[in-house]
């Protein structure tokens, strides 16, 4: 089993926060800078696919380090991320594409 207590996803959150960077992207709250400080800690980890962090549609470091962890403590074969966008959940590959999902959501981004 692998190292449970690992937070590969929040390590590297915090190692992109320990740069303090600049926001000059999506989302338009730029890491909470505008907002109380409440709302500072909360914002900071609300990013994006950046230069830098991982992408949810092709994880090749700390997001695929934390499916990988998933699956590891549930003794998955394999886990997915999702992420709760546009009002509707999506997987971190194609399989939001599927027969199902366009049947029950009518996607046409998946046509």
């Amino acid at each position: 089993m692998a190292n449970q207590k690992a937070v590969p996803l929040l390590s590297k959150i915090k190692e992109h926060e320990g740069q303090n960077p600049i926001s000059l992207h999506v989302p338009g709250h730029k890491n909470g800078i505008l907002y109380n400080k409440m709302w500072q800690d909360i914002l900071k980890y609300d990013l994006t696919e950046i230069s830098g962090m991982d992408d949810l549609h092709h994880p090749e470091a700390a997001i695929r380090d934390a499916e990988a962890l998933l699956s590891s403590a549930y003794g998955a074969k394999k886990s997915l991320l999702l992420s709760w966008r546009n009002n509707k959940w999506e997987l971190s590959d194609d399989t939001n594409c599927s027969k199902a999902r366009r049947a029950r959501f009518g996607d046409s981004r998946c046509s």
